[in-house]
């Protein structure tokens, strides 16, 4: 049958960003962000609270070992949707073929990968000389298929800008985790505590996305439609592999050749180094992405919105991972313990790499809005062979010496990827940089701060951990603060403006809802 003949099945396209629709687009992902942000900061939270419990229940060890299963497994998962969700959300037009022939495909892969995990998982547990391994993986193969469930439904809501209900499952799954993970742990579970909330987390999240979604897959797979989303796909998909694998490889190798201990101590200091990039950056990202796709014939304009929004990170990112690099010491002793003390120096050095990461991951957005994975994958390729390189010597020092390499990695690959993405938007590397300046500058002049109370503290004061850590956190973020106001950026006063005007919505809308609720309650009684 001719396309043209049923367009019954066809999903509503996106219209030319012009005038009133420009302003309708940044006001969608104006919410978006706000959505997402309410999202990561509410989960962060959890997952924060749910990991010192957990810290102080388990053992380096015990995270240790469920992070070489999880390098594994994850390797697998990259297969899940062959990149098939990016081009969905690329996509101007998408039609019911092109959504229920993505699915089929999605739960196919991840049957596939289900099966070769369980015939893998021996020879994962003999890699790592582990045996718990083999179960653990094999456990773990069911989330290839929950997962493979909900990849559709959630680009779906990616698609239109829908990251309310987005946010709210993940706030939602990320609860169940925490809740089942902390009660088998409390049981004596052990490992089993943190593999069993992984996959019950992953089944509430596609329960919930099937739920939210009144869309249903219908029994369709069209060559066609596929062949149509795998081109684009597939650069995505490649770029996602070697990326999963540029940022496993420091994992790979500490469990390979260090052990399953200082595997969970650099894991939760690569973890708590990087929150703001897998957190805050990916609330910009997850908005940009399909907001950047629907101006990218615009290079000015997108050149705007990116310098800006790479600026509206690193106001947050900065501080943060700067101030953590001078409290490091009191911030593991009091909040994770003592036995988690060989970390510090490993979260230190991870944090410098961590700023960059935060600004780094937005480059992925000018890509694929720009149609060019295949350059992306390439730099990708480049990137992995010299992060390997860096990983295989830095090994031969211990953790540290891995956190080193990071580091030094992290600054080159920069470079290099945010050359490219700039020559395809007509962005200037000085304007870039210009961008970064303001939170630069004022996380100097707190770092400084919190640098003098260090020198006090330790020749005059003496206070203990626990004082030190909350008089620097407090000290330091109203030294940031001061800065920003002094120094006067336009840059934080647009952010500001921008979170001012959001709250003020919300605080109308929970008003309009209580008064709302209010009279017809008073209503009811007063006409039975």
């Amino acid at each position: 049958m001719d396309e043209r003949e049923r367009p019954a099945n066809r999903v509503k396209p996106p219209t030319e960003i012009v005038g009133a629709d420009k302003r309708h687009l940044r006001e969608r992902a104006v919410k978006g962000v706000m959505w997402t942000g309410t999202s990561q900061v509410v989960t962060q939270l959890l997952q924060f609270s749910f990991v010192i419990v957990l810290a102080r229940i388990l053992s380096p060890k015990d995270f240790g070992t469920v992070g070489m299963a999880l390098i594994f497994t994850g390797l697998i998962s990259m297969v899940n949707e062959l990149g098939l969700a990016a081009a969905i959300i690329q996509k101007k037009e998408i039609k019911e073929d092109h959504l229920s022939t993505a699915f089929w495909s999605s739960v196919s892969i991840g049957i596939l990968a289900c099966l070769i995990s369980l015939v893998a998982a021996p020879f994962v547990a003999s890699f790592f000389k582990r045996e718990i391994l083999e179960k653990i993986v094999m456990v773990l193969s069911a989330g290839f298929v929950l997962n493979s469930l909900g990849v559709i439904h959630k680009t779906i809501f990616h698609k239109n800008l829908d990251f309310k209900r987005i946010s709210i499952v993940e706030m939602l799954s990320v609860l169940f985790y925490g809740m089942t993970s902390i009660t088998l742990s409390l049981l004596g579970f052990g490992v089993w505590s943190l593999v069993s909330g992984y996959l019950v987390s992953s089944a509430a999240e596609v329960l919930l996305f099937w739920l939210f979604l009144n869309w249903r897959p219908k029994l369709i797979f069209n060559i066609s439609s596929f062949r149509e989303l795998f081109g684009f796909g597939i650069n995505v998909w490649f770029f996602n592999f070697i990326n999963y694998g540029r940022e496993n490889i420091d994992y790979f190798a500490i469990g390979r050749f260090l052990g399953a201990t200082p595997l969970g101590l650099y894991t939760l200091a690569y973890t708590l180094a990087n929150l703001p990039r897998r957190k805050l950056s990916t609330i910009i990202t997850r908005v940009t992405y399909p907001a950047f796709s629907k101006i990218q014939d615009q290079n000015e304009m997108l050149s705007k919105v990116y310098v800006k929004t790479v600026s509206f990170i690193s106001f947050i990112t900065f501080p943060l991972l700067a101030g953590l690099i001078v409290i490091a010491p009191e911030f593991i002793r009091t909040v994770y313990g003592t036995k988690w003390m060989p970390m510090v120096l490993t979260l230190q050095l991870l944090c410098v790499a961590g700023m960059l990461y935060s600004i780094g991951t937005t480059v992925g957005s000018i890509y694929l809005a720009k149609g060019r994975p295949d350059l992306q994958l390439k730099i990708s390729v480049v990137a992995l062979i010299c992060l390997s390189i860096f990983v295989f010597i830095g090994v031969r020092f211990g953790v540290n010496g891995v956190a080193t390499a990071v580091m030094v990695y992290t600054i080159s690959s920069l470079c290099l990827s945010q050359y490219f993405a700039n020559s395809l938007i007509g962005l200037k590397m000085k304007d870039y940089v210009l961008s970064l300046f303001p939170a630069a500058l004022c996380s100097s002049v707190m770092v400084l701060w919190l640098l003098g109370f260090r020198f006090i503290d330790n020749n005059f004061v003496n206070l203990k951990s626990y004082y030190f850590l909350s008089l620097s956190i407090l000290s330091g973020g109203l030294v940031y603060l001061a800065a920003l106001k002094i120094f006067n950026f336009k840059e934080f006063k647009e952010l500001f403006e921008i979170i001012k005007e959001q709250i003020d919505i919300l605080k109308n809308r929970l008003s309009s809802y209580w008064q709302n609720g209010f009279l017809k309650r008073k209503l009811s009684r007063e006409n039975p």
